[in-house]
């Protein structure tokens, strides 16, 4: 974890109260609008015989997914399938939504059945996913979908991988798109990224994390 990067994120995060305002939505929770999914989703997890990403703030996630109604929607990283599940339950009533996740396990840990293995069937009609790294993964999901309405990075924490795909992404935004990043903490990434498209930041801190959000 770079110091520099905390540092800049600390200085620039809000409390999530003002991070929702800021856009002009309200806070949801999946646990009371869903229920039944959140206690399917909690144990499955449990049942699960591997211990992967939990996500980063998933209601966060799904408050913006169901404010904002977004229609053609990327993500990087699925692991359980938390951030998954929020993006699925944001679009359940946006019957022309879709979702395009990407995700390539760590080889020969022999947890590929498991990836999104908390998302009910009932929700894969609007869920495709594409067992790839990100850089080939992303090209196929933006041939697929065309411009896309929001994206959401959780996967490579490396510089190079979050500036790649945010700039491969960018060029497939459409105007008035977001892009979210998690753990932006771990380096300059997403600070350079959003200089060089000329945005300032939204930004959010989730217990030792940091979530970033800009609009194109």
């Amino acid at each position: 974890m770079d110091t520099q990067s905390v540092s800049w994120c600390k200085s620039q995060a809000i409390s999530t109260h003002e991070f929702l305002k800021a856009l002009g939505i309200k806070k949801h929770q999946i646990k009371s609008d869903y229920p039944s999914y959140y206690e399917y989703a909690r144990s499955k997890e449990l049942d699960c015989p591997f211990d992967m990403d939990k996500g980063v703030a998933p209601d966060i996630l799904y408050s913006l997914i169901k404010e904002l109604r977004p229609k053609f929607i990327i993500e990087t990283g699925v692991a359980y399938g938390w951030s998954s599940l929020a993006i699925l339950l944001g679009i359940n009533k946006n019957h022309k939504a879709h979702l395009w996740s990407i995700d390539m396990p760590y080889p020969n840990l022999g947890n590929e059945s498991y990836v999104g293995c908390i998302l009910p069937d009932d929700l894969h009609d609007k869920w495709t996913l594409i067992r790839k790294p990100d850089i080939s993964g992303l090209p196929i999901a933006l041939n697929e979908c065309g411009l896309i309405d929001f994206f959401h990075y959780d996967s490579d924490v490396s510089y190079d991988g979050k500036m790649n795909a945010a700039r491969m992404v960018w060029l497939n935004l459409r105007m008035g798109g977001y892009i979210m990043s998690a753990n932006i903490q771990n380096n300059h990434a997403f600070k350079d990224f959003c200089d060089s498209v000329k945005r300032d930041p939204l930004i959010v801190k989730t217990g030792s994390n940091y979530i970033g959000l800009i609009k194109k």
